[in-house]
């Protein structure tokens, strides 16, 4: 392992000086040297005054591509939006529906049952539990795509805002 010499030290801590302060050993260290080495005093001068122009450099984006980026983001937001209560919707009518299954396959088998004292056909016991069974997916899919729409236009006003 070779040992750095002093102006690469100088060097490296002139550098580190620039994005965070330096403890006072090495700042003094550093002081030091560049009052004694002109070749690194220029050098470090020039490094700071690189730094100086970054800093100042303007770096505002043009009005148009905030607003191109600003659309997109919107219009992401409302597709993940979407997606997100597609899912819900899903998720919530399988699981009512299969609840209601549950709960209501022994009044249906009883219904059934009945069927014969009203004198009705099988199919119409059997469409009237088909009814029984996807009534209510039917309507958490109405509600959602109704919640939907109330926040499209909810959305739309916002922008226009």
């Amino acid at each position: 392992m070779t040992k750095e010499s002093p102006h690469e030290r100088a060097r490296h801590l002139a550098c580190a000086a620039w994005v965070e302060p330096l403890p006072d050993k090495e700042r003094v260290w550093l002081d030091g040297h560049l009052e004694a080495c002109a070749a690194c005093r220029s050098e470090s001068a020039a490094l700071g005054a690189g730094v100086a122009s970054v800093r100042v450099a303007d770096t505002r984006a043009a009005a148009t591509l905030v607003a191109a980026t600003r659309r997109a983001l919107e219009e992401r937001a409302t597709e993940l939006d979407d997606a997100r209560l597609r899912r819900a919707g899903l998720l919530l009518s399988c699981g009512l529906s299969a609840l209601l299954l549950l709960t209501l396959l022994g009044l249906q088998w009883r219904l059934l049952g009945a069927g014969s004292w009203f004198h009705l056909s099988p199919l119409t016991w059997q469409v009237l539990s088909l009814w029984l069974w996807l009534w209510p997916a039917a309507l958490v899919v109405a509600l959602l795509a109704l919640h939907r729409r109330l926040a499209h236009v909810s959305r739309a006003e916002w922008r226009t805002t």
